[in-house]
């Protein structure tokens, strides 16, 4: 087959899979555009940064970088996703602890929060986004046998 041809079949199949994603009219992810920006917050001797970007009608991508402030050493590092699949949408997280993404299921939102469960996990299994004005996010991490705590993020 053609190199030419066989990207325009590329091409086709990806916009007919987008197109089927949403409907044209409002999507789950519409209510949560206020997450998009860079986001800092510091939580004892760490600097945590979220950056959030919209990749797709359908997608948001993210980076969580936690540093330490004293070094500025990387303590950790997650790639992030919102996706909407099927009409729901997941936060995945991309860690190196894990071989795969960690899926958490938006199980509720609004204009200014969004819950995100994975019920089959320990810690976290409860990722709440809340909005706190323009510039401002509070996420609480929670878990079932650990101590959850809480980030506040500012623009």
């Amino acid at each position: 087959m053609p190199r030419i041809l066989a990207q325009s079949i590329v091409g086709l199949l990806a916009f007919a899979f987008v197109s089927c994603a949403s409907d044209g009219g409002p999507g789950p992810l519409d209510s949560m555009h206020w997450i998009l920006g860079d986001w800092r917050a510091e939580s004892g001797n760490e600097l945590v940064i979220e950056k959030w970007r919209l990749a797709s009608e359908v997608t948001f991508e993210g980076t969580g970088l936690t540093l330490s402030k004293s070094d500025k050493s990387v303590k950790s590092e997650e790639t992030l996703r919102l996706v909407t699949m099927g009409g729901e949408v997941f936060y995945l997280a991309k860690v190196a602890e894990n071989d795969f993404p960690v899926p958490f299921k938006m199980t509720s939102h609004t204009n200014s929060k969004a819950i995100f469960e994975n019920p089959e996990r320990d810690f976290p299994n409860k990722l709440i986004y809340h909005r706190i004005g323009m510039n401002a996010l509070k996420v609480d991490v929670m878990g079932t046998n650990e101590p959850g705590f809480t980030l506040h993020f500012k623009r």
